[in-house]
């Protein structure tokens, strides 16, 4: 790699950074179809990552979550005509992937991670009618 840099000439920008706009909340309803299906990709892209590596510790939540993005890539394949319906889907369900709060595991857990990898193991060890048999009505 070399040291010096040497520029050759100065090209001017075709349009201009409006800086007071930045960080200011954009209404996707008004976005154009390219855009709002490229933001819907970038969603699902960041769903898949975020399954993959920040819930590796967590194997049932990775296979729950993993199953229903799956089920929403599904139905937002189905919905190909409806780009800003497809960006709805894809956000709700980061949104819920943010909580990661799952059926069937206790409010106690939800808020100790190491917990609740384990108990989602064992829940997958056992499988879920043994698990289901367990719990009290």
């Amino acid at each position: 790699m070399e040291k010096q840099v040497i520029g050759r000439e100065i090209r001017e920008s075709r349009g201009a950074y409006i800086v007071h706009e930045f960080g200011k909340h954009e209404d996707f309803e008004t976005w154009p179809e390219d855009k709002t299906r490229n933001e819907a990709d970038l969603i699902r892209t960041r769903l898949r990552k975020t399954i993959e590596q920040d819930l590796a510790s967590d194997p049932y939540a990775q296979k729950v979550f993993g199953e229903l993005l799956r089920q929403a890539i599904a139905e937002a394949e189905a919905m190909f005509d409806h780009p800003l319906k497809q960006y709805a889907l894809f956000k709700t369900f980061e949104e819920r992937l943010e909580d990661a709060h799952l059926q069937g595991i206790s409010d106690r857990l939800h808020a100790h991670p190491h917990a609740r990898a384990y108990y989602g193991a064992i829940r997958l060890e056992l499988g879920e009618e043994a698990m289901a048999a367990r719990q009290p009505d």
